[in-house]
């Protein structure tokens, strides 16, 4: 226990999620990479910077509609950030949809679950993703941003 303990602790100051692996007594660290590390995913703050960063911009933009509870956005989040680094001439943008001031945002894009994530190509919506599933964001975003 002393170890899961220390373990632990070095994870949380040096910015590593830390998961218990179902079915298995191993741990796993995955590897966030904010802001300070390399990560491209702009955190929208309100609809004017949305729509600068996505109406006003003619390339492709991946948006992922996510939330602080939702336990599903915190597990993909590693990878999304990772694909940012991916994909450089693509723009990763994250949208809480618990943020009062990107209500009309999450209306305009029909946001009913999360996470979702949304391909704007030109300011326009190409193709949406209901869900955790990364492997499908993985590909739309190297099919589109050709």
């Amino acid at each position: 226990m002393a170890l899961v303990n220390a373990f632990r602790a070095i994870a949380h100051t040096s910015n590593v999620s830390v998961r218990r692996a179902v079915g298995q007594a191993s741990w796993q660290a995955t590897r966030f990479y904010s802001a300070s590390t390399g990560s491209r995913v702009i955190e929208v703050t309100d609809e004017a910077h949305y729509k600068k960063e996505v109406d006003g911009y003619a390339g492709l933009a991946v948006v992922d509609f996510t939330a602080k509870w939702c336990g599903p956005c915190k597990q993909v989040a590693p990878q999304f950030d990772l694909l940012s680094l991916k994909h450089t001439d693509v723009k990763f943008l994250k949208v809480d949809i618990d943020s009062e001031d990107l209500e009309e945002v999450v209306k305009r894009a029909k946001i009913s679950a999360v996470p979702t994530f949304d391909f704007v190509k030109g300011g326009v919506s190409q193709h949406q993703i209901r869900g955790a599933d990364m492997n499908s964001v993985q590909a739309k975003t190297a099919e589109l941003s050709q």
